[in-house]
């Protein structure tokens, strides 16, 4: 089956495997892991490595089983959203201006989306030499501020893998042309919440006012991802694993 995975969505499928799957273990590859660590050699331990990258995880069949039952029975999607993904999509326009405004980028909020064989996405701004994704924390006490924060908060979310799936999409797409560009700019935006979408037990001046207070800079947090072609063919061995296991799926 013939899977193209959303950008935004291709980080469960990256998931750690913990075992081998069992269509790829031979009587060799069998007396390999039979081996301690410290007996095997080099090549037998990237042997085991290789097809440990071929193995989806648990997280990523889940994703696949969605994917297909979605397809197969055109339903919607599961998520219906929350508070937070509301005001996010409900502030993302002013977001991408605010930011623009700020850093002084010349561009226009990207509206096309880019696939591949493999992938699809839509990155928020694409300039000659930065792709830029903006995310919304919902409240002051969301958005991370310190080095450590950023890089948790990214990488525990996927973003990472996002990004990369934009960087790629730019290099090779199916009817744009190709943008050779190696970075790109998750960029964690605090916006005021929008009156309407206060509840009556939120504090309203921590949502809407006190960010409005605030330093324009300090509003603004950054993760740069650059260009990684390793990265990107574990994607594809890990899309092309998928589409194997989407084969075996029976409804």
């Amino acid at each position: 089956m013939m899977l193209i995975f959303r950008a935004s969505s291709i980080h469960r499928l990256m998931g750690s495997a913990k075992s081998i799957d069992e269509s790829l273990i031979t009587p060799e590859v069998e007396a390999i892991k039979k081996k301690t660590a410290a007996k095997r050699t080099s090549e037998e331990q990237a042997l085991l490595d290789s097809l440990l990258e071929q193995t989806l995880s648990a997280g990523a069949k889940t994703l696949v089983k969605e994917m297909v039952r979605k397809l197969r029975h055109k339903a919607p999607t599961n998520f219906t959203g929350s508070k937070q993904t509301e005001k996010g999509h409900a502030v993302e326009e002013s977001a991408i201006l605010f930011l623009m405004q700020q850093e002084f980028i010349s561009a226009e909020k990207n509206e096309i989306r880019f696939t591949n064989d493999w992938v699809t996405g839509e990155p928020d701004i694409i300039t000659n030499d930065c792709v830029y994704d903006t995310k919304c924390p919902y409240t002051y006490w969301n958005m991370p501020y310190f080095e450590d924060d950023i890089k948790d908060k990214s990488i525990d979310a996927g973003y990472d893998w996002q990004q990369l799936v934009y960087l790629w999409l730019l290099r090779e797409n199916d009817s744009y042309e190709t943008k050779i560009i190696d970075k790109a700019k998750l960029k964690y935006i605090l916006m005021p919440t929008l009156k309407e979408q206060i509840g009556r037990y939120d504090d309203s001046f921590l949502h809407h006012d006190f960010v409005l207070e605030m330093n324009p800079k300090d509003r603004i947090s950054t993760f740069q991802i650059d260009w990684d072609e390793s990265k990107i063919e574990l994607i594809k061995t890990k899309i092309t694993a998928a589409r194997k296991y989407a084969e075996t799926l029976r409804l």
